[in-house]
């Protein structure tokens, strides 16, 4: 078997065809290159719309995402799903890009507030069975989502205080859910 030892995947003298791996996750700009809030909507979607089509792409040939894949879409999904919030915001809100983002700032803010409520598996004990390593599989992913998440919302407050002076300073979020998908 050729490949990497782990996931099979062609190693770079492997496979004929050149592998580059492109980072799909968007840099925020520098303060005084401000970017307006339509451009950064159209380019998360850009980057969400890339990933998604490189992680389908690697499925259809049959072959397994890397973590970095994967990572990379969640991330750049997470980004694509709250920008478009905030786009369908400014539209409700006639425009206001001011007001759309100040009532997403705080609920983005509060998912780095969260505290972690994932399980510490290190401190479990005991025999693998395979319920147990499906579980511990689940907690595992779990966990990881949460941090993808964090990253996300980092990424997502950078790119907003990166926007020209229409996007306000985040507020304390309120206190309660913010709408998490938790896998309650």
């Amino acid at each position: 078997m050729s490949g990497h030892p782990t996931t099979g995947e062609p190693t770079p003298g492997d496979s004929p065809i050149p592998v580059t791996p492109t980072p799909v996750t968007p840099t925020p700009p520098a303060r005084e290159e401000a970017l307006s809030v339509e451009a950064v909507i159209a380019q998360a979607r850009q980057t969400q719309r890339r990933s998604i089509d490189g992680i389908a792409r690697k499925l259809h040939r049959g072959q397994q995402p890397t973590a970095e894949q994967l990572y990379e879409m969640l991330h750049a999904q997470t980004l694509g799903t709250w920008w478009a919030l905030v786009e369908r915001k400014i539209r409700d809100a006639g425009g206001d890009q001011g007001q759309a983002l100040a009532r997403f700032l705080p609920l983005i803010s509060f998912c780095l507030e969260e505290d972690d409520s994932t399980p510490d598996v290190s401190l479990s004990v005991g025999i693998m069975t395979p319920d147990v390593d499906h579980e511990f599989t689940f907690i595992h992913l779990y966990r990881a989502m949460d941090l993808i998440r964090r990253q996300a919302a980092r990424t997502f407050l950078e790119q907003a205080m990166s926007l020209a002076p229409t996007c306000p300073e985040p507020e304390q979020a309120p206190s309660g859910s913010a709408g998490r998908g938790r896998h309650e």
